[in-house]
């Protein structure tokens, strides 16, 4: 099976399997943003992430859990880095 192939059968079952929730905040930013403007700068996206941060989140990582699909990285391999 082709990698193509392969995330296209992935997401279009992941719908099926996710519930169907709704997140207000996110409805209301698709009603009421303009994304045909050119103001697409987000604050919080441009501050720094610390080293710190970085450890944290890596060890709150499960190494039980799987492979991340977009990078074929499992959390064993950050956890065992630290």
């Amino acid at each position: 099976m082709e990698e193509n192939d392969f995330v296209d059968k992935l997401f279009s079952t992941l719908d099926s399997k996710l519930p169907n929730v709704v997140n207000d905040d996110g409805e209301q930013l698709n009603e009421t943003h303009n994304f045909n403007g050119d103001d697409c700068s987000f604050e919080e996206l441009d501050i720094p992430i610390t080293v710190s941060e970085i450890i944290t989140i890596i060890r709150s990582l499960n190494k039980k859990q799987g492979i991340c699909l977009l990078t074929n990285l499992i959390n064993e391999y950050f956890i065992e880095s630290l």
